[in-house]
C-alpha cells in the first residue's frame, strides 16, 4: 500500500529523516541504531498509512507489512521502536501496539576451539585477519573494530580505546601482543591512503564529522572518492570475508564472525578470569549477559569437584 511520491514530497521526506537523525543523535541513539530507524521510518512515510494519518497508521502498517514479508518478531519489535522515535519526534501518542511482542529465546553462542581460530586467522587476508584477530585477542564488537581511529591505538602501551560501544560507553582494553605487531605492519597501507587523500584541497574529510587530521581517520576505510567523505569500511564486508573462510576451511555453519567475541569470552573463563572482568572487557551492561558464557565453557565444567569426590572415604 505505497502511493507515488512528487518530487517535492521526496524532499520533504528527506528533511523530515535528516531532522530525525539529529533528533536521535541528542538522545544518544548509535549511528547504527538510527540508520536502522530510518530505514523503517522512511518506508513508513513513503505508505497510503502516514498518508491518511489515524490512530491506527502505524499498527496497520506494520501489520501489513509483516503479513505482506513475512516478518520476524525481531524485525516487528524494531519496527515498532523506529516508528515509536518518529511518534515522539512528531510529539504523538506513542501506537497503543493492543498486544507484546516476545523474542523466541536465543541459542548458546557458538564457541571456536583454539584450532578453529587457528584455522580462521590463517585462511584470512591481512586486513580481515587483523580485524579478527582484535575480535579474538580483546573482545570486540565487529562495528567497534571496524571503526576504530588512529587516535584510539596506543601500540607502546598496548591499549585500545573503545569510544562508542554499544549504548555509547567507553572502556579501554589491552591490546594482545599478536595483534600489535600485525597492526604495526598493516597501519602504514592506511597512512598512505590518509596522505594521498589529504593532499587533495577537494576531498571534504571523514565521513560523520569532516576531519581531515590523522588521528581521526580510519585504521580500516572503506572505499576512497575524492569528492566524497571517507568512512570506513562496512562489517558486512568483514563478515562476507570470514563466512568465506569458514567455508574453505570446513567449518561448521554456525561459525560467524561474532563467535571469536563469544570464544573471546569462554577462553578467559576457561583460564580463570572472574566474570565481572569479563563483563568489564565485553562492554556488557548487566551481568547477566555475560553470565551466558557460564553455560557455554564445557572445560569449565569439567574441571569443577564433586561433592561426593569430598566425601570422607568409604561411604
Amino acid at each position: 500500500m505505497y502511493k507515488s511520491t512528487t518530487l517535492k514530497g521526496l524532499d520533504l521526506q528527506h528533511d523530515l529523516l535528516a531532522n530525525i537523525e539529529r533528533f536521535a543523535a541528542v538522545l544518544a541513539y548509535s549511528k547504527e541504531t538510527t540508520r536502522s530507524y530510518l530505514l523503517w521510518i522512511r518506508r513508513y512515510t513513503l505508505s497510503s498509512f502516514y498518508q491518511n494519518l489515524t490512530k491506527r497508521s502505524e499498527v496497520d502498517f506494520i501489520e501489513d507489512y509483516a503479513l505482506r514479508h513475512r516478518l520476524s518478531v525481531s524485525s516487528q519489535i524494531q519496527a515498532r521502536a523506529a516508528l515509536e522515535l518518529l511518534c515522539r519526534f512528531e510529539k504523538r501518542l506513542a501506537p497503543d501496539w493492543g498486544y507484546p511482542l516476545k523474542r523466541r529465546s536465543e541459542k548458546l553462542p557458538r564457541i571456536c576451539s583454539h584450532r578453529e581460530v587457528g584455522a580462521l586467522l590463517d585462511g584470512l587476508k591481512e586486513r580481515d585477519r587483523v580485524i579478527a584477530q582484535l575480535l579474538y585477542g580483546s573482545g570486540l564488537r565487529i562495528g567497534e573494530a571496524v571503526a576504530l581511529r588512529f587516535r584510539d591505538l596506543d601500540l607502546v602501551s598496548r591499549i585500545i580505546t573503545v569510544r562508542y560501544g554499544k549504548g555509547n560507553r567507553q572502556r579501554v582494553l589491552p591490546l594482545a601482543h599478536a595483534c600489535a605487531r600485525a597492526l604495526s605492519n598493516f597501519i602504514p597501507e592506511s597512512e598512505a591512503i590518509w596522505r594521498s587523500l589529504v593532499a587533495r584541497p577537494q576531498w571534504p574529510g571523514i565521513q560523520g564529522d569532516g576531519s581531515r587530521v590523522k588521528a581521526d581517520f580510519w585504521i580500516f576505510p572503506g572505499r576512497t572518492t575524492l569528492h566524497r567523505p571517507t568512512g570506513h569500511i562496512h562489517k558486512a564486508t568483514f563478515q562476507h570475508a570470514i563466512s568465506r573462510v569458514a567455508r574453505k576451511v570446513g567449518l561448521p555453519s554456525g561459525v560467524a564472525s561474532h563467535a571469536l567475541r563469544h570464544s573471546f569470552a569462554t577462553h578467559h573463563l576457561e583460564n580463570g578470569t572472574d566474570i565481572r572482568t569479563i563483563q568489564e572487557l565485553l562492554g556488557h551492561k548487566s551481568l547477566n549477559s555475560t553470565m551466558v558464557y557460564t553455560h557455554v565453557s564445557p572445560a569449565r565444567l569439567l574441571r569443577t569437584p564433586s561433592p561426593l569426590d569430598h566425601l570422607p572415604h568409604g561411604c
